[in-house]
């Protein structure tokens, strides 16, 4: 029967991209236009800057038809109206924002507060569960149809300063991620000429946009979503090293030639069917009754495909129309921020659309310019049609920015308030200063100056915060030199975050002398056994190895005796999304010095007497 629906499925869809066709060889776009819009989205966060799963309560209170929910139940969207792309139309979209905010906070308890970011930087693992997932029927299809492609666990990798390795089992992980996703609407017999605009100008708009170098405490690329969204959502199941793998998030294989129809047929032929609703009204026929097609499978279809510049169909108003949807640009960090990279995406789109880009440059150096620009923001070097390379900041003061200009003043952009977003870009580019900088600045300093992760994370998303509401430009804020007045105690506080993660561990079958002296160098009084898999075999203390290793001692002609034959078997543990008063009265409990802590029974971390100490001492303050 599954079988049957995934046919009848794709007998729609590609009766979908038939009629497309037919529709775009006919006058059927005849009234398309340049029109805008964009959706933002956001984190709901408490006051101790922990993200608070509670969007459907929110969408109660507030009851706006312009909000809506998103993936995970700390996350929600806000859905800006379609405008015409006209004088004073950037304004008014930012207006708009402004407005919806203002919205948000009046019907919202003082204690729910928003955070726009890429990535929060005070994200922990045990947010990223699957119990924090909306409760709507389309979301959990979605999640459980991508993991039947995949398989039940896939490995996360990414390498920045930081490097982050871990095995997860949920593509919810991708709810870690939000953007800032800008619309704009292109006549059909232009849409070529104008997504390969979009596809080469991503990289710099990525580079001085970066807003998401944060993710699990670790400082990874620039732009994490970049990395973060294509792992966790890719289904490739590649048999072998020579097999060419297409991710579901994917920047293109190559540059449109002619026109949209390339980019689906494209999608079709690499990826499988996710997603399987009923349908039962033909596109055909409403096609060959004057009606303007839904083309709904093709609609949901291309919703599971990522692209950072994705192809879109949609109607409205009984119109149809195609648009580009860029994906490329993170949340944040401030509302004008945003307007400031749209209006820069904005005027080079129009200031580039008559260039013939596909021919001054090969697709594949301009998708390396967009990974390094993920990888690296603003200190990335990309390659020009010249075949030279360049900073970030030099091509956008030398080619970019005149043709942003040029393009606003083309499309009658003239109002002040249009070009100083341009002027906010301008001014970003000229002191270095992007989301993804500030926070690593920002981080760095807070933990040199003696302030845990823990609250250094807390006060990163507590001063963005409070920047955001003023609507001041990130290249104005100023670096924090002390950690926020957290008023948490104890029982709010989770293991994972004190918890000591950077561990020295022993094999089984090491010798007792190795593990004596990683104590001694390392200055540690207790060590952990674990297995090849990651597993906890064990624990040894100080004390009982002193005391093996004195009985050692007086009988010299003794092979070496093994960690196995004197660690501490079973030992007791708790669990990384536990409470730290838990750890605390197990450790009480047994009268023990050191708690193992495990997470999907691999060992993460330790708390020992001394993490309580640090932990009191940071409440005291």
């Amino acid at each position: 029967m599954q079988i049957e629906k995934v046919n009848l499925f794709k007998k729609h869809l590609l009766e979908d991209i038939s009629v497309l066709g037919k529709m775009m060889d006919s006058n059927a776009f005849s009234k398309s236009k340049f029109r805008i819009g964009a959706e933002q989205e956001m984190c709901i966060v408490d006051p101790h800057a922990n993200v608070l799963p509670i969007n459907q309560s929110i969408l109660k209170n507030v009851n706006h038809p312009q909000l809506t929910t998103e993936l995970a139940k700390f996350n929600l969207e806000m859905n800006l109206l379609p405008r015409n792309f006209e004088p004073n139309c950037l304004h008014n979209m930012e207006s708009e924002l402004l407005g919806l905010f203002n919205i948000l906070h009046d019907k919202t308890d003082e204690d729910v507060r928003f955070y726009l970011g890429g990535i929060i930087p005070s994200l922990r693992y045990i947010d990223i569960d699957i119990e924090n997932i909306t409760p709507l029927k389309r979301y959990f299809e979605l999640v459980n149809n991508i993991l039947k492609s995949r398989g039940d666990e896939y490995e996360l990798r990414i390498q920045g300063e930081d490097e982050l390795l871990m095995k997860h089992n949920s593509v919810f992980i991708e709810a870690a991620t939000t953007s800032f996703q800008i619309h704009l609407e292109i006549p059909p017999h232009l849409f070529a000429q104008f997504y390969n605009v979009s596809q080469y100008i991503a990289a710099p708009l990525l580079a001085i946009s970066a807003n998401s170098p944060i993710f699990l405490r670790k400082k990874l690329w620039h732009e994490t979503r970049i990395a973060l969204l294509r792992q966790s959502i890719d289904v490739s199941k590649t048999p072998n090293t020579i097999r060419e793998a297409h991710s579901r998030v994917t920047f293109g294989n190559r540059w449109v030639k002619e026109s949209v129809l390339e980019l689906f047929h494209e999608d079709i032929s690499l990826h499988r069917v996710l997603m399987i609703p009923d349908l039962k009204e033909s596109s055909r026929k409403q096609y060959l009754n004057n009606q303007t097609p839904d083309l709904k499978a093709l609609q949901l279809y291309n919703s599971t495909i990522y692209r950072w510049n994705r192809p879109v169909y949609g109607v409205m108003n009984g119109e149809p129309h195609l648009r580009i949807e860029n994906r490329i640009l993170p949340a944040g960090p401030t509302i004008i921020d945003q307007m400031a990279n749209a209006a820069f995406w904005y005027g080079l789109m129009f200031g580039m659309q008559d260039e013939k880009i596909a021919e001054k440059m090969p697709f594949a150096a301009v998708k390396n310019n967009f990974l390094q620009a993920a990888r690296n923001g603003i200190y990335a070097k990309m390659k020009l049609s010249n075949g030279k390379e360049y900073t970030v900041s030099e091509i956008i003061d030398k080619e970019l920015l005149p043709i942003a200009i040029e393009g606003l003043k083309k499309m009658g952009i003239n109002d002040e308030k249009s070009f100083n977003y341009l002027q906010v870009i301008k001014e970003r580019n000229q002191v270095g200063i992007n989301g993804a900088i500030w926070t690593i600045d920002a981080f760095d300093s807070l933990k040199k100056g003696g302030v845990s992760p823990t609250d250094a994370l807390a006060t990163l998303v507590d001063t963005s915060i409070a920047y955001q509401i003023q609507n001041t430009p990130i290249h104005k804020w100023e670096i924090p030199t002390k950690r926020s007045n957290m008023k948490k105690n104890i029982n709010e506080i989770i293991i994972e975050e004190c918890m000591d993660k950077d561990l020295f561990t022993v094999r089984p079958t090491d010798i007792i002398q190795l593990a004596a002296d990683m104590m001694d160098w390392q200055k540690i009084r207790f060590i952990m056994v674990e297995n090849e898999q990651g597993q906890l075999e064990g624990i040894v203390s100080s004390r009982n190895l002193l005391k093996n290793l004195n009985g050692h001692v007086h009988h010299k002609s003794e092979l070496p005796v093994s960690i196995e034959e004197i660690m501490v078997r079973n030992p007791i543990i708790a669990e990384s999304n536990q409470k730290l008063s838990d750890a605390l009265s197990l450790m009480k409990k047994y009268q023990i010095g050191c708690l193992p802590i495990l997470q999907n029974k691999k060992l993460v971390g330790i708390i020992t007497e001394q993490t309580f100490l640090n932990v009191f001492a940071d409440l005291i303050g």
